[in-house]
């Protein structure tokens, strides 16, 4: 949830299976397709988002002048109440998966912002896996 202009920066970086190491989320550091047109809203590669969206560098507005991007060269930005999101498949039933991501607030606005990650299983049974209240807004490094 958003409130008051801010603005989600994450980069995903994998989902992968323990111990071998396969990742499964395609387009996971929002490298593709890069709209090079400021803002840069647009659709973000093998993902599916609600509207408002699209990928910054290190010079997109949306991005926390100061925080080095964590992984390779952009991060996917929402604004307002949005859902990022991405079938995947192959994995195995009773197998053990983490799931890594970065994620910070735009610098600006006011306001608070909530993060609630969720897996939805094949019958469509919705699993929170965290919930992270009020993002802080961070020009050091992204959390």
């Amino acid at each position: 949830m958003r409130k008051n202009n801010l603005v989600l920066l994450a980069t995903v970086l994998s989902l992968v299976i323990r111990p071998a190491g396969a990742a499964f989320v395609a387009n996971p550091s929002f490298e593709s397709d890069y709209n090079t047109t400021w803002p840069h809203y647009s659709t973000i590669d093998s993902w599916t988002a609600t509207g408002g969206e699209g990928v910054n560098d290190s010079t997109g507005p949306f991005h926390n002048t100061g925080a080095a991007i964590p992984d390779r060269d952009r991060v996917a930005f929402l604004q307002d109440s949005q859902l990022l999101s991405q079938g995947i498949s192959g994995l195995t039933p009773g197998s053990q998966y983490w799931i890594q991501f970065y994620y910070n607030a735009r610098n600006c606005c006011g306001g608070t912002m909530d993060l609630k990650v969720e897996f939805t299983d094949a019958n469509g049974t919705t699993t929170v896996l965290d919930t992270i209240l009020s993002v802080p807004a961070s020009t050091n490094a992204y959390t």
